[in-house]
């Protein structure tokens, strides 16, 4: 099956930019789907931040972003015959319009800017 892959490091939005980018695709992604620890959603009610600006734009997390052709339930398996148990959760799918990346949100697309911190962007 073909693979591409990259960790999320920088924020989930960027680094599915760089993977469209690198190898010719576009992405549909659903936000909705994406796996979040519990406590975001406090966090978000308590800083007034909004969830899915966290969840594409931040950074930090160390998780990977891949692709793949097979279903998640029989790459999992197929990991854990490796002894590799994680969880494996499909949050998007891959389109023709290279470069491309439509966000979903509750079954509707949504618009984004950029929002990722450039560590290198001259300030003022």
């Amino acid at each position: 099956p073909d693979l591409a892959m990259i960790d999320i490091s920088d924020s989930l939005s960027h680094e599915l930019s760089l993977l469209a980018q690198a190898s010719r695709v576009g992405f549909e992604l659903h936000i909705d789907r994406i796996p979040v620890p519990e406590q975001l959603d406090d966090f978000c009610l308590r800083s007034g931040r909004a969830r899915d600006e966290l969840v594409l734009f931040s950074g930090e997390e160390y998780e990977l972003l891949f692709t793949t052709s097979q279903p998640p339930a029989e790459l999992t398996a197929r990991l854990r015959a490796r002894g590799v148990d994680v969880p494996v959760t499909a949050i998007g799918s891959v389109t023709a319009q290279a470069g491309r990346i439509g966000f979903f949100s509750s079954g509707r697309a949504v618009e984004y800017v950029d929002r990722t911190f450039d560590h290198f962007r001259r300030s003022g």
